[in-house]
């Protein structure tokens, strides 16, 4: 990814870097750095969902990063998936997100009239992990 010949290298000033691995918060952090030194803007945005729900474009994506990034964004989400909730900064997404708690919130990408609120997500998510 990075160096002389890394792919970064090779993208230019408003390019958006969508990370949408389950890749864990160390390499969350450790792949925001790489675009920290880039003209890339980096947005962690783990799913929930398999390639069923993904063909589909019914995935839930929790996503973070820097809100200039959000509207640049959003035509890719919102074709990938049902419902994106925007957590923070790059790296708040993935550092809240785990399997559990995916499994545990799937019921928002199912439910058939779920709230839209992101306030209630958010105080889902603190209630459950206790920050």
């Amino acid at each position: 990814m990075s160096g002389v010949d890394g792919a970064l290298s090779t993208l230019g000033e408003g390019t958006i870097w969508l990370q949408m691995s389950s890749v864990g918060v160390d390499w969350a952090e450790r792949l925001g750095h790489l675009a920290e030194g880039s003209p890339v803007t980096y947005v962690d945005a783990p799913v929930s969902g398999s390639v069923g729900p993904a063909e589909e474009g019914h995935l839930l994506i929790l996503a973070s990063g820097p809100l200039d990034a959000r509207p640049l964004s959003a035509p890719i989400l919102d074709q990938l998936g049902r419902r994106t909730y925007w957590l923070g900064e790059a790296g708040a997404a993935v550092a809240r997100r785990s399997y559990s708690i995916t499994g545990s919130l799937s019921w928002l990408n199912r439910s058939p009239r779920p709230s839209s609120s992101p306030r209630l997500l958010a105080s889902t998510l603190r209630r459950w992990l206790r920050f």
